[in-house]
């Protein structure tokens, strides 16, 4: 998911985190992952305020973010996109020899 910065066919998003509404624009098709993605955030700086003595929502967004970064890069994600990017570069290849 990619949050629009301009408009064009994007709808606009009211989400709350961390008792902040914000107003996003987003493609329609993207919009249940915006709200997902706003919930688990969310959860995230709960989890950070709950179980740290951290003050300052920018403090605990950090942290929130440090987690979310660390959970995707020990994931099968990483793996799967590197797979990706190796089929793609075989792909690429060939393509380069057909032509």
């Amino acid at each position: 998911m990619t949050v629009a910065m301009n408009s064009g066919e994007q709808v606009a998003v009211n989400i709350k985190i961390f008792d902040k509404e914000y107003k996003i624009a987003c493609l329609p098709h993207e919009k249940d992952s915006l709200i997902q993605s706003a919930r688990y955030l969310d959860q995230k700086m709960s989890e950070v305020k709950s179980s740290h003595k951290i003050i300052g929502a920018d403090r605990i967004a950090v942290m929130a973010a440090l987690n979310i970064a660390s959970e995707f890069l020990n994931s099968e994600n990483v793996h799967v996109l590197t797979k990706i990017k190796g089929m793609t570069d075989k792909l690429e290849s060939a393509i380069e020899k057909l032509k």
